[in-house]
């Protein structure tokens, strides 16, 4: 599958609360979980996570920790096994185990190779971008919320907001649609420019 899917709630549960970078980490965790025997977990050193999502592989550490204690994932260290390391398993790669998983609905899809692991974008570039498909209207292809709204469901301030989006329409990843309403102020209608459409992830899963 060339898109991910992120669980509604990782948005508008936990971006107020945690770091962008930790987020993001997650979503990645996500794409490269695999199912053995209805468990469901990622493997893979701080190296190959820092590979991965282009986070320094010193502040790996500082991310994961934060994923423990909100609760989204259970790490197993290298080599560990039933909580204690064995030498017998020093060859078996660290897990991790997400603990909010997309069901059959209230999911977001997000292309994987053109918003995922884009290095064009950053983080929080990335969570702005996959808030605007949450809430894109399907038929119109277009979202059009407050920057208020943004702010508050991402827990950064408006100006912040604003820069993002300016960034995201000069990289080419939106289009802004500035309509005038009633003559008294402005409403922006946002076209992200990469979007899948969820029964179309539907069929594809």
């Amino acid at each position: 599958m060339n898109f991910v899917k992120v669980p509604n709630e990782l948005i508008y549960g936990y971006c107020r609360e945690l770091f962008p970078n930790s987020i993001y980490m997650y979503m990645v965790i996500l794409d490269k979980m695999w199912n053995e025997s209805g468990k469901k977990y990622a493997f893979g050193s701080d190296r190959t996570l820092s590979e991965w999502t282009g986070i320094r592989r010193g502040h790996i550490h500082k991310y994961r920790q934060e994923l423990i204690k909100a609760g989204l994932i259970k790490y197993i260290p290298q080599g560990t096994i039933y909580g204690d390391y064995d030498e017998k398993f020093k060859d078996m790669k660290s897990r991790y185990y997400p603990q909010l998983v997309a069901g059959d609905r209230n999911y977001i899809c997000v292309p994987k190779d053109e918003i995922l692991y884009n290095k064009q974008l950053k983080p929080n570039e990335k969570l702005v971008y996959i808030l605007l498909l949450a809430i894109l209207n399907k038929q119109k292809g277009y979202a059009y919320p407050s920057q208020a709204y943004m702010a508050e469901t991402l827990g950064v301030s408006k100006r912040t907001i604003k820069r993002i989006i300016s960034e995201l329409e000069q990289k080419n990843f939106i289009s802004v649609i500035r309509d005038d309403w009633n003559g008294s102020r402005t409403v922006n209608k946002y076209k992200p420019m990469y979007s899948i459409k969820q029964e179309a992830a539907s069929m594809a899963s």
